[in-house]
């Protein structure tokens, strides 16, 4: 049985490579999305305006004594974590104007993207070669993975307003149960500071009708603080099927609000609360990049988290948190869409250090999941409660071990226990061996289980799951002025879904397909001067499918890239970076081949006075012409100029 791209071979979830009329019903039409937008503005002059004029050298992803969350659930230093993980800070997602998560995210090891077009479209991950919905993405410790298509909406969510993601790579199940076979992006949002009232404004026009802009306010004082903003993003003059003779313009729009408000108590406790609400209006094109005045889509999304932490002792703290994620797709892609996806989740965790160097995390996990596809199925749900064990182990400030594992109970499928292990060693001063091994899974979604197609779907499915592991070096040199990172990885996936057509009309999903995958991942952090940053990065992908030996669609066995970032003068900054994908397949069966591309960017600032500075930036810098699936063309070069001011 061939294997297939995930969710973007087609159109989710069918997987096994052909087109079938009305499958967008699925999700939203896991086809292209995309329309105008009149309003908006700049999220390069966001993001350039507010780096800060801080030595890069402290900037390195690999630096000590960053500190990260994602891979343990408790604030862990990134060299004590055996996992390979990269950490994008505001600072990053400015410099490079990255107007999205896949934007943001595409500029590391073992990551690789595919997209239905430009920004709204339907877009896939895939990191290490695992599938896009084999991804767990988390905002604020939420998961917002969606219940009936299994994947994230990575093109449409604005990163204005993110503070860091850390992207943790290798299966993460054993601390987050299901979606995180092939790892975890976890998201943490900006919050306000004790300050006196401070904000920003910016504004960016550009070509292809892009328009951009943001505005924030922020502060606070030793008890309580807030910041909120307000950000728009279009692009009007761009068509998706520019390579078939296309000659309609497919305009893209996108509103986000967002706020977020803390609270200090009891000396050490705080308490948060973040709301985001969304909406995005494409206009698309037909399968395979057809024009289709019809297709359309509108999404409206709202994100609800709160949270309280609370250290009791010195040995022991705990955590109580809730989310809600709401997600309304309507529009019409070969045929009307009307779906929605809501999830409420709850989680316990505490914290308990019964030795100065041992510290035992256990925790307990609520979700519960409604979905209803109008014409498809009605109002599903689904409960799901897990609990989860991990214990950090330190020996001499040298070695750093990691052990943990987690049971999910699902309402209407069986439940799933999962594993993982990881360690940290500094072999000598500046040089550290880390490795990983595991179990991953993912739970059929909504849509695998209640979606007819033809007729009732299966009843029953097993789970997909992974066993893998990974081992690397780092090696810091010239006192840390310059580090490096070389990490094997390997992954053995079994019981992947793929929906299959089984008579005339007929589809219906089965556990059918098995995946080898195994790789390398270089990356390099050099700076030679305090004003310097270079980044470089190169993976090696092998993907196939075990019974066919054929590659997995829509992964390059060769992609890398580099950034570079100078601050030439106290007030002026230089921006580059360059995304490299090679050769690769856009169907199960290796008929059709995805050519090699080079996509440059650069962006600039400069600093007219304390209060003001310009932006400019240009993507696609030589305007390649390339496609990351077939049919659907990407966006051509854009220059664009703003301007920011703060008080």
């Amino acid at each position: 049985m061939a294997f297939s791209a995930r969710g973007r071979n087609p159109d989710p979830p069918f997987r096994s490579g052909a087109y079938t009329p009305n499958l967008a019903s699925l999700e939203g039409g896991k086809d292209p999305m995309k329309r105008r937008t009149l309003f908006t503005a700049a999220a390069l002059a966001a993001a350039a305006a507010n780096a800060e004029n801080t030595p890069l050298a402290a900037n390195p992803a690999t630096a000590k004594n960053q500190i990260v969350v994602s891979a343990t659930r408790i604030e862990t230093p990134i060299e004590q974590v055996g996992s390979s993980i990269s950490v994008i800070s505001a600072e990053d997602i400015a410099r490079r104007n990255a107007q999205n998560l896949q934007e943001a995210i595409m500029l590391l090891p073992g990551v690789q993207i595919s997209a239905n077009g430009g920004p709204g479209t339907a877009s896939s991950v895939f990191i290490r070669g695992a599938e896009s919905d084999h991804t767990l993405v988390l905002i604020n410790g939420v998961r917002v993975n969606s219940n009936t298509s299994g994947d994230f909406d990575f093109s449409s969510l604005p990163v204005d307003m993110v503070e860091r993601i850390e992207v943790l790579r290798g299966p993460q199940s054993g601390l987050y149960g299901s979606d995180a076979l092939g790892g975890v992006i976890s998201i943490t949002t900006k919050k306000g500071v004790a300050t006196p009232l401070t904000g920003s404004a910016v504004v960016s026009v550009g070509e292809l009708g892009y328009v951009n802009g943001r505005a924030n306010l922020q502060g606070g004082n030793e008890v309580a603080d807030f910041y909120a903003s307000l950000s728009f993003f279009g692009l009007d003059d761009h068509d998706i099927a520019k390579n078939n003779g296309g000659t309609e313009d497919d305009p893209y729009e996108r509103t986000s609000v967002y706020g977020g408000v803390g609270l200090n108590f009891a000396e050490d406790g705080r308490a948060d609360l973040t709301l985001l609400y969304m909406e995005d209006d494409s206009d698309l094109d037909g399968f395979g990049g057809a024009d289709d005045p019809l297709e359309n889509s509108r999404k409206k999304k709202l994100f609800a988290a709160i949270s309280a932490s609370k250290p009791i002792t010195d040995t022991y703290s705990q955590k109580v948190s809730a989310g809600y994620n709401k997600q309304e797709y309507t529009g019409y892609n070969a045929g009307p869409v009307d779906f929605t996806t809501e999830d409420y989740d709850a989680s316990l965790q505490a914290d308990v250090t019964p030795f100065e160097n041992d510290t035992l995390s256990a925790g307990y996990d609520f979700r519960r999941s409604e979905a209803e596809n109008e014409g498809n199925f009605d109002k599903q749900s689904r409960d799901q409660h897990a609990a989860f064990l991990n214990n950090q182990w330190a020996w001499q400030e040298s070695l750093f071990i990691t052990i943990g594992g987690r049971y999910d109970d699902f309402s209407d499928i069986d439940g799933k226990a999962t594993w993982k292990s990881s360690a940290s060693w500094f072999a000598l001063e500046d040089t550290r061996l880390h490795g990983s091994v595991g179990t991953g899974y993912r739970a059929p979604t909504m849509n695998d289980i209640y979606f007819t197609f033809g007729e009732p779907a299966r009843t029953y499915l097993e789970p997909e799951q992974s066993q893998s592991f990974d081992i690397g070096v780092e090696q810091a040199l010239l006192d840390g002025k310059l580090i490096g990172d070389v990490t094997y990885f390997q992954s053995d996936v079994e019981d992947l879904i793929a929906w299959e057509q089984v008579s005339p009309g007929v589809w219906q999903p089965d556990n059918v397909n098995e995946a080898e995958i195994q790789g390398v991942e270089v990356s390099l952090a050099c700076s030679p001067l305090d004003t310097l940053l270079v980044r470089l990065f190169y993976t090696y992908t092998d993907a196939e499918d075990v019974d066919t030996g054929l590659e997995l669609p829509r992964r390059a066995l060769h992609s890398g890239g580099a950034s570079l970032n100078w601050r030439y003068t106290e007030k002026g900054n230089i921006y580059s970076d360059v995304v490299y994908s090679g050769n690769r397949y856009d169907d199960v069966e290796n008929s059709v081949k995805l050519e090699d591309y080079v996509v440059v960017g650069l962006g600039t600032s400069f600093a007219l006075n304390p209060t003001a500075r310009l932006v400019g930036h240009i993507s696609n810098l030589f305007d390649e012409n390339y496609e990351t699936a077939t049919g659907y063309g990407t966006v051509g070069r854009v220059a664009s100029a703003g301007i920011e001011f703060s008080f």
